[in-house]
């Protein structure tokens, strides 16, 4: 399996890695989903942009815990101006 072929995949260059990954993530992303940030609430998406820029920045538990937190926070305070 994939430990035996560890020498020969540790000769695979980073960027070959990365170019796969990039193409991956292009083919798999669904891109009309983009057009419904105009109809959600500006919460909503903050948070999808917080989390998503957290993801890329450190990794995804961390964004996880953010956008729980910013969704907590979000609701407490939709709740309390009601």
């Amino acid at each position: 399996g994939i430990v035996a072929a560890a020498p020969l995949l540790g000769g695979v260059p980073v960027a070959a890695l990365v170019g796969v990954m990039l193409l991956v993530c292009q083919s798999t992303f669904s891109w009309s989903s983009l057009r419904v940030l105009r109809k959600i609430p500006r919460l909503d998406a903050a948070i999808i942009a917080l989390v998503s820029f957290i993801t890329v920045k450190d990794d995804l538990a961390k964004a996880v815990v953010a956008g729980t937190v910013a969704s907590a926070l979000g609701f407490a305070w939709k709740q309390s101006t009601k």
